[in-house]
């Protein structure tokens, strides 16, 4: 099972063409659903969607959309026990973020640590609550993506280049 969080935005929309051939999915998403993922490849809907249950024609695996805020841990906590048993042999992929862009100066409290809380809290909340099922089934992997300006950041972007360069260290 792959959970992929940030499942409607750029890069996680992308993957799921991609991710859908190498087992089941669930998207995981806060606020947007996402929509009709069409490709060359492959035409996927959201098995749980209004417009219709669906997974891609050439591979049994199924694709399923999770609205969850990683930022919560209680959220987090119920997403685990109403999915247990179909959360086996877990890849998680962490896409999920959020880019507020200002310089320090004019900065604000509220956009910091929004940034902290989607970017790096959310990370370790949902691989925590993952951790016992993995390491009973001595199986798991964590896959945290980060970008440049994790790794060197730019003039205007302090708490969403911090937040990243911290996945570095979860």
């Amino acid at each position: 099972m792959i959970l992929l969080t940030g499942a409607s935005g750029g890069i996680g929309k992308q993957l799921l063409p991609h991710l859908i051939q190498l087992d089941d999915i669930i998207g995981i998403y806060k606020s947007q659903k996402p929509s009709l993922i069409r490709t060359d490849e492959v035409d996927l809907k959201a098995k749980n969607s209004e417009e219709t249950a669906g997974f891609d024609k050439r591979t049994s695996n199924t694709l399923d959309f999770v609205k969850l805020d990683i930022t919560d841990s209680r959220d987090v906590s119920n997403f685990v026990k109403e999915n247990t048993e179909r959360l086996t042999k877990i890849t998680i992929v962490h896409l999920a973020g959020i880019k507020k862009d200002g310089l320090a100066a004019q900065y604000s409290e509220k956009d910091f640590d929004q940034a902290y809380d989607v970017n790096t809290k959310g990370v370790f909340l949902l691989t925590k609550a993952l951790l016992p099922k993995m390491i009973n089934e001595k199986w798991g992997r964590v896959l945290s993506m980060t970008s440049h300006g994790g790794l060197e950041g730019d003039i205007g972007t302090i708490g969403y280049s911090s937040s990243k360069h911290a996945l570095l260290g979860v």
